[in-house]
Order: C-alpha cells, then structure tokens, then sequence
C-alpha cells in the first residue's frame, strides 16, 4: 500500500476550497429561497391594501410609495446577488469538476425569486396608484 503524501500548507489549502461550489450554490439557495418566501408574503400584503382601501390615508401612501422604490432597489440587488452566487457555484463546480446540483437548484430558485418581486413590486405600484388616486369608489 502506498504511502500517502505528506501534508503541507499547500494540501491543507487545496483541501479545504474544493468544496467552494457547494458553498456558493447552498449561499445562493438559502438566500433565493428566503426572497421567495419574502415575495410571496409581499403580494398577501398587497392584497390586503388592495381589499381595505378605506384604511389607507393620503398622506400615508406618499411614504409608502417612497419606500418601495429603494425597497425595489434593495431588493433587486439582493436577487441579482443571488443570481450570480449561483452562477460561481456553477463555475467553480465546472472548473473543478464536482457536481453542481446546489447551484443550478440556487440558480432556479433565484430566478423564481427574481421574478416574483417583479410581479410583487409591479402589483404594489398598481394598488398604490389605485389608492392614490381615490380607491374603488368608496371614498
């Protein structure tokens, strides 16, 4: 039986970064999958405001409105940031040769993600307008 190499600083550092993909894509599905979870959550809310527009006041729907524009920002950032955790998992996992199931599901989950909060931000920008300018008719 062959002796095995001897360990140096080197072999410790290679030893412990081959794992980076799965570290990226597991980063890319927690965070892909938590906004997913949040965006969903946002169209209850919108949903909400959309059914009881006589609680809302003018002068709150100006801030409210405010808000969502650098939430929108924040947002987008956070799941392009995701997005592309997923991607270098992708490549570290290519480039080494591992598999790369955590970052193509952290890829999948984030685009999902991505596009809920359009879709959660577009109908929050509609209901406010809708408040905004008197509601259904209740007012």
């Amino acid at each position: 039986m062959p002796d095995a190499p001897p360990v140096t600083e080197s072999t410790k550092l290679i030893s412990k970064n081959e794992d980076t993909a799965s570290h990226w894509g597991l980063a890319s599905l927690l965070l892909g999958g938590l906004l997913a979870v949040m965006a969903m959550l946002m169209l209850q809310m919108n949903l909400q405001m959309y059914l009881s527009p006589r609680g809302w006041s003018q002068g709150d729907l100006r801030p409210i409105h405010d808000v969502a524009i650098v939430g929108a920002v924040i947002l987008g950032v956070m799941t392009s940031a995701s997005m592309a955790f997923g991607i270098c998992s992708l490549a570290f996992a290519y480039k080494r040769a591992q598999p790369c199931a955590l970052g193509w599901a952290g890829l999948m989950i984030s685009t999902l993600a991505m596009f809920l909060w359009i879709g959660a931000f577009v109908d929050l920008f509609e209901v406010l307008d809708m408040l905004m300018r008197g509601g259904l008719g209740f007012r």
